[in-house]
């Protein structure tokens, strides 16, 4: 009986790896805050129910 290769899909390997998602085309931001500010931003955003990133977006970026 002949033993059948497994293809191997991990790093550093031909399509390995992470399968791309919808987040693939997504850039990052990095601003600096002061933890007074940081607490501030988590206390608001907690306030309207939003993440983080939500609130951000939906008060720097009004559709």
């Amino acid at each position: 009986m002949e033993m059948e290769k497994q293809k191997y899909s991990g790093y550093g390997y031909h399509g390995g790896g992470r399968p791309k998602s919808e987040n693939a085309k997504k850039k990052n931001l990095c601003i600096r805050l002061t933890e007074e500010q940081l607490n501030e931003l988590k206390k608001n955003a907690e306030k309207e129910n939003k993440s983080v990133t939500d609130f951000i977006l939906f008060n720097c970026i009004k559709k």
